[in-house]
């Protein structure tokens, strides 16, 4: 993974990266990782090749187990309480019930519940900017 802050590549090794203050970036063979030491956030980002599913792109979220404790996180990416029993869940917090079979999770029952629950159609609920001629409707296919 090649790591670039304005144009220019940075090295292999832990940077901070100048403008984004309070951010450290570990960039290492295939993997840049994000570590925000103000809240114990992690972002890291990972490529790889497979025979299987040719280059892809693993992305990892950690979060502390007392990230914003006084608030309910719940989301996409599940819920930081340590459970991964209740990680499926809706956009109103009902849950769902994870696949039993591990290698469920990373196929079309996954793909069906993100699309199911996560996926907008209509655009005044993105979060989203868009550059040149993209749009909402060029970008999203749901």
């Amino acid at each position: 993974v090649n790591f670039f802050v304005d144009g220019n590549e940075v090295p292999n090794g832990l940077v901070n990266v100048p403008d984004i203050q309070g951010i450290q970036v570990l960039v290492s063979e295939g993997r840049v990782t994000f570590f925000y030491p103000f809240t114990g956030v992690q972002v890291r980002v990972t490529i790889r090749n497979s025979e299987a599913f040719g280059c892809f792109l693993t992305v990892q979220n950690f979060l502390p187990f007392d990230y914003r404790s006084d608030e309910t996180i719940v989301g996409l990416l599940g819920t930081p309480n340590g459970n991964r029993f209740d990680d499926w869940v809706a956009p109103n917090g009902s849950s769902y019930s994870p696949p039993a079979d591990p290698s469920e999770s990373i196929f079309s029952r996954s793909y069906q519940y993100c699309v199911e629950n996560w996926c907008l159609v209509d655009e005044s609920e993105s979060l989203f900017t868009y550059r040149g001629e993209e749009t909402f409707d060029s970008i999203s296919k749901c």
